[in-house]
């Protein structure tokens, strides 16, 4: 599995990403994925993530964001306050979202959303006759190769339309 929170969002290509991940990940493997984005890019994250997974789960934890925030605002504010001079505090303070910040109250107006995601990535399964391989057939997923005998009584009892039929439902069950 591959593990991206709060940080894409800062990634030039979106698109560009995902895709990086998906040929990574072997058929199957998972992008434990959590991040947010202005409202209004929502359509463009759910294309860029559907072009290379399949969605497992989506989650909108943003209320839960917003508790964890507002939880944690007196103490981020004693860290920023104790560690940073004091020209940065209302920048760092904005970077960690504490109450009253930008980001924050993005999160509570509803302008910024932040989601969880479990992605799988699939291959597509292409099924072909090999006629040069008597009672056997070719199955290529998008990332490997394999030679699937038919079990005897489906490769001499039924039509090859058939016989790929069932490799396609064998092959989906071990994927």
């Amino acid at each position: 599995a591959v593990i991206n929170v709060e940080a894409s969002h800062c990634y030039p290509d979106q698109n560009a990403f995902f895709a990086s991940v998906k040929r990574v990940l072997k058929p199957g493997g998972r992008l434990l994925h959590a991040d947010f984005r202005p409202r209004d890019e929502l359509s463009q994250w759910d294309n860029d993530i559907n072009a290379n997974f399949q969605i497992a789960s989506k989650t909108d934890i943003t209320p839960h964001v917003i508790r964890a925030l507002q939880y944690t605002t007196k103490r981020i504010r004693d860290l920023v306050h104790q560690l940073t001079p004091k020209i940065l505090h209302p920048t760092m303070e904005a970077f960690a979202g504490v109450e009253g910040s930008s980001i924050y109250n993005s999160f509570v107006n509803g302008e910024r959303v932040y989601q969880s995601f479990q992605l799988v990535k699939t291959c597509l399964t292409t099924v072909r006759w090999s006629p040069s391989q008597q009672h056997k057939n070719e199955i290529k997923s998008g990332c490997h190769l394999k030679i699937w005998p038919l079990p005897l009584k489906y490769s001499e009892e039924y039509p090859k339309n058939i016989q790929l039929l069932y490799l396609a439902i064998k092959l989906s069950r071990q994927t």
